[in-house]
Formats: C-alpha cells, sequence, structure tokens
C-alpha cells in the first residue's frame, strides 16, 4: 500500500521512489538506505517520473523477455487444433503406448498433409512424452482423467 510519493536525493542521484505505510527502508531504484533527511515529498511531476521509469523498465523487461522465447514454432501454429484434439483424445481414451503411437499414425493419415505427416507425428509424441501435472490443462483436461491417463501410460508392456 503507498504512502505518498517523494524525492530520495544522494550524492550519487536524485531518484523517485514511493514510500509505504510501513516506513522507510531501501531506495528500489539506487539501493541506497533511505533516512527521513534524504527525502522531501513532490507533486505530480514525480508521479510522472515513477510512471516513465516504471514503464521504460516494463519495456526492457518484456523485450529480454520476447528475446529469450524465440519465435513461434509456425507448424505447431498451423496445427495447433489438430495437436490439441490427438493429444486430448489419447488421455480420454486413456491409451497406452502403443496403442497412442498407433493412433496418431491413423489419425495423421486420415487429417494431415502427406507431406506433414511425419513432423506431425513427432510432434503429437514428443507432447505426449513430455506431458505432466503442470502442463495437461493446456489440453482441456481435467486433473482425474490425467491420472487414469498416466496409469495406462506408465504400464510396464
Amino acid at each position: 500500500m503507498v504512502g505518498f510519493v517523494a524525492n530520495h536525493y544522494t550524492a550519487k542521484a536524485s531518484c523517485v521512489l514511493v514510500i509505504s505505510m510501513y516506513g522507510l527502508g531501501n531506495c528500489f531504484i539506487c539501493g541506497d538506505r533511505i533516512t527521513a533527511a534524504s527525502v522531501s515529498t513532490a507533486g505530480g511531476i514525480v508521479v510522472y517520473r515513477i510512471f516513465i521509469w516504471a514503464y521504460e523498465r516494463s519495456a526492457s523487461r518484456y523485450a529480454a523477455v520476447r528475446q529469450s522465447l524465440g519465435e513461434p514454432d509456425p507448424f505447431r501454429l498451423k496445427h495447433r487444433t489438430a495437436l490439441l484434439k490427438i493429444v486430448q483424445a489419447i488421455v480420454l481414451e486413456r491409451l497406452d503406448r502403443k496403442a497412442a503411437f498407433a493412433r496418431i499414425a491413423v489419425w495423421a493419415g486420415k487429417n494431415v498433409e502427406a507431406g506433414e505427416r511425419d513432423q506431425f507425428r513427432e510432434v503429437v509424441e514428443n507432447e505426449l512424452m513430455g506431458l505432466h501435472e503442470g502442463n495437461f490443462v493446456r489440453y482441456m483436461i481435467k486433473p482425474s482423467q490425467f491420472r487414469a491417463w498416466q496409469d495406462a501410460w506408465n504400464k510396464p508392456g
């Protein structure tokens, strides 16, 4: 919760900060310890400076995250509905590995262009192999359905 906006003056620079209702602490811009002597309340210009600082920081973080993620896979984008349907069907029907891979081959033969079938099968197989409790929801699967499928999937043989 914000108490008031203030300027914080140090030998290094003049920083803009928000003083919380919990009192003074460290400046979130320069890291210096804040004392009552180094703080003076300010008007609307300080709020503007905080907004600019936060916007620039957010933009640089967004750029860094965007760069680390890379570009979306055009193949996955093209086949996202088909990927969802086949993975969801395999889980809901509780197919084991052998039956699932056979189902993928048949389904791809009927629904995917000939030149893309091998890649489609590989992507679906990788999705199934990587399915875990942290990502099954993207396929609109309930936890109980996922656990039942996992039992069948992890059976030896």
